[in-house]
């Protein structure tokens, strides 16, 4: 799959990833308010929308979101902007009784954003968690060596600068799934673990869909 860039890193440009799981039957609920109060209130004013997403396969009742800011003190003005909006406090008011749990990741991009050519595409999503020492490498070369094929290729990389400082963060897109499972994308990324797993602990995936208001599709 070809892809276009999103932006190119500079600065101290972030992305933070936000990982929402939700109480059992929630889901629906935080998706329609997302979708009809905090999106639109948000637009980009308080960091770039990059994806929003709903967990299909993994940690399933969670919601995936990513935006961009130009740097962490730029993040941290506009969250507290965002904190003392009169919307923002009672879409809060509803949402709070749906999240079982949170984590934020602050993200520096290795491989930066790049948007799909294509539509109506499925996405994965790997914590890599590398051993001490090693992020930076494995995050290079998936940088260099991503896998890749003609229904999927790897999208972002990042290094997580806060919390898990040892986890590379590895978003794919799929425009058939299916294929990309059984073809050469699943044997590329065997033959990368067999190369290069020495230098990792452990990894997590999930496969998530985007909801209608998420800019990668």
């Amino acid at each position: 799959m070809r892809r276009k860039r999103a932006g190119e890193p500079g600065g101290a440009i972030i992305d933070e990833l936000r990982v929402y799981k939700m109480y059992p039957g929630k889901l629906e609920a935080y998706l329609e308010l997302s979708q009809s109060i905090a999106i639109p209130f948000r637009g980009n004013d308080y960091g770039q929308l990059l994806g929003f997403w709903s967990v299909e396969s993994g940690t399933v009742s969670s919601v995936v979101n990513l935006w961009r800011h130009e740097s962490f003190a730029t993040r941290e003005a506009l969250r507290t902007k965002l904190g003392q909006a009169e919307v923002w406090q009672r879409y809060t008011q509803q949402t709070h009784p749906l999240n079982q749990h949170q984590t934020v990741r602050l993200l520096s991009p290795v491989l930066p954003l790049a948007m799909p050519t294509t539509s109506d595409n499925t996405y994965e999503l790997r914590f890599i968690t590398a051993r001490t020492g090693k992020a930076d490498t494995v995050a290079r070369l998936l940088r260099d060596a991503a896998p890749r094929a003609e229904t999927a290729t790897t999208i972002g990389v990042w290094t997580n600068l806060f919390g898990e400082i040892y986890e590379v963060v590895c978003l794919s897109v799929h425009s058939d799934i299916q294929q990309s499972l059984r073809g050469p994308w699943s044997a590329q990324w065997r033959a990368f673990l067999r190369a290069h797993g020495a230098m990792i602990d452990n990894i997590e995936a999930s496969v998530l869909l985007p909801i209608p208001a998420s800019p990668l599709q």
